[in-house]
């Protein structure tokens, strides 16, 4: 994406997998229309990662909103995380 003279591009770090029951207060009924957005087994899929930001000059900027080298279940303990792809997305 490019803003004025910046261009920002994604680095992936990871994926989280989440049930839509993670997002309280949401009924079935209410996800039936965004099924597409689902996996198989109803989870959703949200990339983890950062940006790389291009400034004029060769300026880099890299922005880690990453969750580094881990792997895990969710502090709900209803979906997952793995991370550390970073470096390599570079």
């Amino acid at each position: 994406m490019k803003i004025g003279d910046l261009v920002v591009e994604p680095i992936h770090d990871g994926v989280m997998k989440a049930p839509v029951a993670a997002f309280k207060g949401t009924t079935a009924e209410q996800w039936a229309p965004h099924r597409q957005f689902l996996s198989a087994d109803g989870m959703l899929d949200f990339a983890l990662g950062g940006f790389l930001v291009r400034a004029p000059g060769g300026r880099l900027v890299l922005v880690d909103a990453g969750v580094g080298a881990r792997s895990g279940t969710m502090t709900s303990g209803i979906g997952t995380f793995h991370g550390g792809r970073l470096l390599n997305s570079l």
